[in-house]
């Protein structure tokens, strides 16, 4: 890939790479890319709370505030800085509702803890002609909700790809480090 001039991010607790599960382009998705990101957002707060339910309510209060966090971006034309995870997690709090509060709780980890490469904005090269996402440092805990950043990564890619009249291609190897380990 580097001979090529491709660019290798690599994805782990410790790199100092970071991905924005919040990125997000004004052509993102096939709809409303608010309902698409607010989707993909309710995959990846499924994936942190693994093993339980979600709370009665707790899927609206996403969405709620999928749109809150958005909002000013939205309204300058998806320019300038997107939200983070962080900022997601601090809208949660500032909601009335308990679930909220323990969704917040939920994410914490991965916003404000050890586990927060996805809840910083972006600082690598997405643009290049190449791009090579390297796990083989990504951890059992960042696992689910990385391979989901990576595949929203790749699908604004795609997209921005299809606007200007671009195709992409994927490639994968070693496909067996994205299957869960069996506990």
């Amino acid at each position: 890939m580097r001979a090529l001039g491709g660019s290798v991010i690599e994805i782990s607790a410790t790199s100092p790479n970071h991905i924005n599960a919040m990125d997000m382009s004004r052509d993102y998705g096939e709809t409303d890319p608010i309902i698409e990101k607010s989707q993909f957002l309710q995959s990846l707060c499924e994936q942190i709370i693994a093993g339980h339910r979600f709370a009665k309510g707790q899927q609206s209060i996403i969405d709620r505030c999928t749109e809150n966090v958005y909002r000013y971006y939205q309204q300058g034309n998806y320019q300038g800085v997107p939200p983070t995870l962080a900022d997601f997690r601090d809208e949660l709090l500032k909601q009335p509702e308990p679930e909220a509060h323990l969704l917040a709780l939920e994410l914490e980890l991965f916003t404000r803890e050890s586990l927060n490469t996805f809840a910083k904005q972006t600082n690598v090269n997405m643009s290049n002609t190449l791009v090579c996402y390297d796990i083989l440092e990504l951890g059992e805990q960042l696992r689910a909700i990385g391979m989901l950043v990576i595949l929203d990564s790749i699908i604004n890619r795609i997209t921005a790809n299809r606007m200007k009249g671009r195709e992409t291609f994927i490639f994968i190897d070693e496909i067996y480090r994205t299957r869960r380990s069996a506990a």
